[in-house]
């Protein structure tokens, strides 16, 4: 039976506690470790892989270590500026 749990704007259902494990850690990492630094593509594409790949941990744990590293990326902080999200060409009208 999966369980499910509120996360931000949606509900995730998980069979067990790994994902949300890796969650929390992954969110505790970027906080703690990539915070207020800047990063490159490559960065973001070495941190994606190497935690994908990650041996000594579940899959479903290292999904929800990606997904808790990017939650806390995208969490918007009031003193620092966002990139602005260009409207597509089907928002503006085009075909």
């Amino acid at each position: 039976m999966l369980e499910e749990k509120p996360v931000g704007n949606i509900t995730i259902a998980v069979q067990d506690d790994e994902f949300f494990d890796g969650y929390q850690a992954g969110y505790l990492c970027f906080r703690t470790h990539y915070q207020r630094k800047t990063l490159t593509e490559g960065d973001m594409r070495s941190f994606l892989v190497h935690s994908y790949f990650q041996g000594s941990t579940s899959e479903r744990y290292n999904i929800g270590y990606i997904t808790g590293w990017y939650a806390a990326l995208f969490i918007h902080e009031p003193e620092r500026a966002h990139l602005a999200v260009q409207p597509s060409l089907y928002e503006r009208g085009h075909p």
